[in-house]
């Protein structure tokens, strides 16, 4: 809601261009969420929560977290035929989905918790660095 009713009321764009973003962000962080679950999974498991992880496990989650992203991807780039969404902001939201699928792909329950909390949450601010640069 924060980061896609909210600015899109502010600049007074329709509810349905606003659904749009809000799906977009959405799609956006439960790729990068998934990963967490992944890392967690021993700990999920001697405790008895179930999540997406432990229902179609390891494999097919991250597939499920990549698809996601493409989602979200087709959702910015739709905007971008609507002229909604810049080319550069465009080019820059398709660079930062490619790099975190990338993170995505490589996770396990094995990393650090600096690349859960420190790469794949940080893709939100690569986000906005990358479409900086293009604006810059």
């Amino acid at each position: 809601m924060t980061t896609a009713f909210i600015p899109a009321r502010l600049i007074d764009v329709s509810h349905y261009t606003s659904s749009l973003i809000a799906a977009e962000r959405f799609l956006f962080f439960m790729a990068i969420t998934i990963p967490f679950d992944v890392r967690d999974m021993t700990i999920d498991k001697q405790i008895n929560v179930k999540t997406i992880v432990h229902q179609l496990g390891k494999l097919r989650s991250i597939y499920l977290a990549v698809f996601c992203l493409c989602c979200s991807i087709s959702i910015v780039f739709f905007l971008f035929t609507q002229n909604f969404v810049s080319k550069n902001h465009a080019m820059a939201f398709g660079i930062n989905h490619l790099l975190t699928a990338f993170l995505l792909v490589y996770c396990s329950n094995k990393k650090s918790d600096y690349y859960f909390t420190g790469l794949l949450d940080g893709t939100m601010i690569i986000l906005a660095i990358i479409v900086w640069l293009f604006n810059s």
